[in-house]
């Protein structure tokens, strides 16, 4: 019995991940992106969210992460305000949103 609810769980996970496999396929050499959502089976989460992965989607950030932020010492060590926002982007999910905190719109 539990050899089959094993390998029920093992096709599920492949068949995720191979969806997922081709939904980024499709959508190559365009600027779109294919993200996991937050609906998951309950109790399976942890091993959707892994399948995806194998797919070679983005997984959303935790829902505690919800922008990032910088300042104006930030911006000097990156060489400005374009750079920083670049190299931010680089590392946050695309999700998350990117607050720029000055004093004026023209001093950045």
């Amino acid at each position: 019995m539990a050899e089959r609810v094993a390998l029920n769980l093992l096709q599920r996970m492949c068949g995720i991940a191979t969806l997922t496999s081709l939904y980024v396929q499709a959508v190559s050499g365009t600027k779109a992106r294919i993200v996991d959502t937050r609906k998951t089976t309950p109790g399976l989460r942890e091993v959707e969210k892994y399948a995806v992965r194998v797919g070679a989607a983005l997984i959303i950030a935790p829902a505690s992460m919800t922008e990032c932020s910088s300042r104006k010492t930030i911006f000097a060590a990156a060489g400005g305000i374009t750079e920083a926002v670049s190299r931010a982007r680089a590392y946050i999910p695309h999700t998350l949103k990117i607050e720029i905190e000055t004093r004026n719109a023209r001093t950045g």
